[in-house]
């Protein structure tokens, strides 16, 4: 069980990591399209 949560707090971290990193894309791709 104590293996089971820790595994999802794995999934968890690399789920919030990547969306973190996406948004971020995301917001820099819109600045570029602003200034130009």
């Amino acid at each position: 069980m104590h293996y089971m949560v820790d595994c999802f707090r794995e999934i968890a971290k690399m789920y919030i990591h990547t969306y973190m990193h996406i948004y971020t894309y995301m917001q820099y791709m819109r600045i570029k399209a602003c200034c130009h």
